[in-house]
């Protein structure tokens, strides 16, 4: 796997033919149109195939993948076109593996939308262990509210990923309320009633996973968070369901504010089976523009969080977004827009800007002047950014990352997850 940037003059032919591969590659590998021009400091991922075979007639997917004595999955994996036509015909090319030795296996989950684009659902499906649709909450009687999500979970089961059944404080109005937790935990009948409810759902369903994400809980639920954790985990696995559970991004057991206090992470991490770092949103929507998740952030959360969580229980948040802010900022006015990677770039190449890297942060961003006159900054991902949190799970022996979330379609962060690690089912 090689990560080139573009440099002042370089054009896709020149970089197709500088490494031997087709300029239809380098489009499909980093979202690139078709008539989509490059942008000077705009990172490519370059996958270099080492066993291509040619489609010959009559050929089918299964029938290649038992030639080569692999998966269908994987098949789908290195050439991700294929996840959107599902034919063949004679003369195609498939890449049968890249060069490249990988540095082993990792768990993937990705969160979705019951109302995900097909074609991008079906794309990202094959990178994923596992996909959680977002979200059921809870009632203040210890019940579910309800989630339409049949849509991915059929899709997810063509492929053979689990699905995860994702619990958050979204209540029965459509708002999120982080009182509900405790209103809930005060009363031990409406508890019990609540863990049966998601473990009999998880059960019937066929979830393999339950994510709880509770977040705002105040300090004095911390003790009592950590233990309906324990409890709903004692249940789950007793039916052969394990439980995840979001942390917000602590770097120290006593960190003041509300997001922070009610999540212990020694005492969580011994209740649940895996854990999530929501690293992410240092830029956010109403903050002043910065990356969204800059990598030596991320790592102080990463390092506090192994002194107190087993490191091969640990999902690192892993951003599919970037933001783009009207300039001048104003705390308490400015509103960012959410951007996708891909038209991050997009954008760029579409205002003529050079993109620029942050060396700390290990992201790109750019500012541009659009036309009603009105300076901009946009920070997001890219190969780069992706690359510095995969060797960041690497470096602290991670069990993988969890993506907020997969409603956009980012070929440089699946291929070069696909490029380095061993997918786990």
């Amino acid at each position: 796997m090689i990560v080139h940037t573009v440099s002042e003059g370089e054009t896709i032919f020149s970089i197709a033919n500088r490494y031997q591969i087709t300029e239809n590659r380098i489009r499909t590998d980093n979202g690139l149109l078709p008539n989509q021009e490059l942008v000077v400091g705009q990172s490519l991922l370059i996958l270099l195939p080492s066993v291509v075979y040619t489609v010959q007639p009559n050929d089918t997917l299964n029938a290649i993948a038992g030639r080569y004595q692999t998966t269908l999955k994987t098949l789908l994996r290195n050439n991700p076109t294929l996840s959107l036509t599902n034919t063949l015909y004679a003369g195609q090319t498939v890449v049968i593996s890249y060069e490249g030795e990988k540095r082993g296996s990792i768990l993937t989950n990705g969160y979705v939308y019951p109302f995900v684009r097909p074609n991008d659902l079906r794309q990202v499906l094959p990178y994923l262990s596992m996909i959680t649709p977002f979200t059921r909450g809870i009632r203040e009687d210890g019940t579910l509210v309800p989630l339409s999500d049949e849509n991915i979970r059929e899709a997810a089961q063509e492929v053979s990923v689990n699905w995860v059944l994702i619990i958050s404080t979204l209540d029965e109005n459509d708002r999120f309320n982080s009182e509900l937790p405790g209103r809930i935990f005060a009363n031990t009948e409406t508890t019990n009633r609540l863990i049966s409810e998601i473990v009999t759902l998880a059960s019937n369903e066929g979830f393999r996973y339950i994510d709880i994400d509770f977040e705002f809980l105040p300090a004095v639920q911390a003790q009592n968070y950590a233990r309906f954790i324990a409890q709903l985990r004692e249940e789950a696995n007793e039916r052969g369901i394990q439980v995840i559970v979001a942390l917000a991004p602590k770097t120290s057991r006593d960190q003041p504010g509300l997001l922070y206090e009610g999540h212990l992470y020694n005492e969580l991490g011994r209740s649940a089976d895996f854990v999530l770092l929501m690293t992410y949103e240092w830029g956010y929507t109403y903050g002043p523009p910065q990356a969204v998740a800059p990598i030596n952030k991320v790592r102080q959360v990463v390092e506090y969080a192994i002194t107190e969580i087993p490191s091969q229980k640990i999902l690192l948040g892993m951003p599919n977004y970037g933001y783009d802010w009207t300039l001048p900022f104003e705390a308490g006015v400015s509103r960012a827009n959410s951007i996708g990677n891909v038209d991050a770039v997009r954008l760029a190449e579409e205002f003529r800007r050079e993109i620029q890297f942050d060396s700390i942060a290990m992201t790109p961003y750019f500012y541009y002047t659009d036309n009603d006159g009105l300076e901009h900054a946009v920070w997001f991902e890219d190969i780069r950014s992706v690359l510095a949190k995969l060797n960041l799970i690497s470096e602290f022996d991670l069990a993988g990352f969890s993506v907020w979330n997969v409603m956009r379609w980012f070929p440089a962060l699946w291929l070069g997850t696909n490029a380095l690690y061993e997918i786990e089912e």
